[in-house]
């Protein structure tokens, strides 16, 4: 379909914009098709053949438009249709050092990139977030090979620095975590399934291993759980990723010395379950709280603190998922409170999760959302404070 040498003397370029997932077209100077990916026939196929180019282009001096972009490096057209929010960037395709035609990239005016549409036509942070943590993987295993050699030759001294790179190995996966998490409320792609759940048996059968895993850290925590059974609706993977982005945030905010303490509370006269984390550490001033919930809002407490502002925000979404809610109070140098408000399900006492199996959440697996969301929390910069 496509002109074979025109593929073969730009085969790069092509394959740099084969996946890119946005509508890419490719042109000469007269508006000819030379080459179009998947994304531009599925989503914009009336743009993929000559005469459909011509006719949304036809007000525009396409002449004047590619010597712009040769001059700037790229230009771009706000709306190629009038009232509309579809844009055009426009980049020079050159040959020998002399422009033959245009890349086309097709993106919304208003937004430049149409996440929902992006995610659920590539699944594109999926990929990202899969790809890193099959790095990763490769890290842990030589990782884990160092550390034993290390023992067998009595090379003690190369633990800290191992332990650093686990660390920030976590930090990756954690980011990746979370950017995919957020991609999926943000494109409707959630896949949300609650089901009845004994939350009384998550927390208790949890405490030991968020334990250990804080006690990395040197803070301690305390549980404060009531012995009878308490039961909600939950999706348990987005529960677990929202309630351990509160935890870490707790956890990397606070001090040694302090501690953090995890209590829950029924109010059955209103139908709701509280959960609190609250910590000692370094609290947040007044006029930020109103920011903290904003994705990609990061309040810095000093310049090596390194967040991207998503934890809290996807704990948010996910609680309003729930239909319950979060509140978060807070001074500055006296702590932080966190409040998770959920409605209670007394009939979901029946088939509830967890209390009939107390091995569904592997905390022992170093890729759980127990592990990635917490095992990172050394790299502090407050823990020395």
């Amino acid at each position: 379909m496509f002109d074979f040498s025109f593929l073969k003397k730009h085969h790069e370029r092509i394959m740099i914009c084969k996946d890119l997932p946005l509508p890419v077209i490719m042109c000469d100077k007269f508006l000819n098709i030379l080459w179009y990916n998947d994304q531009a026939k599925l989503l914009c196929s009336h743009l993929t053949d000559t005469e459909g180019l011509r006719r949304a282009l036809l007000e525009f001096d396409f002449d004047r438009l590619l010597s712009e972009a040769l001059e700037n490096g790229g230009c771009i057209i706000q709306e190629i249709i009038p009232l509309s929010s579809m844009g055009l960037k426009i980049t020079p395709l050159m040959e020998d050092g002399a422009p033959v035609g245009a890349v086309l990239i097709l993106l919304r005016s208003d937004s430049l990139i149409d996440a929902r549409s992006i995610y659920r036509s590539t699944n594109l942070s999926g990929a990202i977030s899969d790809s890193i943590r099959d790095v990763v993987s490769e890290i842990f295993s030589i990782l884990d090979q160092t550390a034993i050699k290390s023992d067998l030759l009595n090379m003690g001294w190369i633990k800290p620095g191992l332990n650093g790179l686990a660390c920030n190995s976590y930090r990756i996966l954690r980011i990746a975590s979370n950017i995919t998490e957020y991609a999926r409320y943000q494109s409707e792609l959630l896949n949300f399934r609650p089901g009845p759940v004994n939350l009384s048996a998550f927390l208790r059968e949890s405490q030991d291993s968020i334990a250990h895993l804080a006690g990395s850290a040197g803070i301690p925590l305390r549980f404060s759980i009531p012995k009878q059974d308490i039961f909600v609706r939950l999706d348990l993977e987005r529960f677990e990723h929202a309630f351990f982005n509160i935890l870490h945030n707790c956890l990397y905010f606070t001090r040694p010395g302090n501690h953090i303490l995890i209590t829950m509370r029924p109010n059955n006269a209103k139908g709701s379950v509280a959960i609190s984390v609250t910590d000692k550490g370094l609290g947040i001033p007044k006029h930020i709280l109103p920011e903290i919930l904003r994705p990609y809002y990061a309040y810095p407490h000093n310049k090596a603190a390194r967040t991207v502002g998503l934890g809290l925000a996807i704990a948010n979404l996910a609680i309003q998922a729930h239909e319950g809610s979060l509140d978060i109070r807070s001074g500055e140098n006296e702590g932080t409170s966190v409040r998770i408000v959920l409605p209670l399900d007394n009939d979901a006492a029946r088939g509830a999760t967890l209390a009939q199996n107390p091995d569904s959440f592997r905390f022992k697996d170093r890729f759980s959302i127990a592990y990635v969301g917490l095992a990172d929390v050394p790299l502090s910069p407050y823990l020395s404070l």
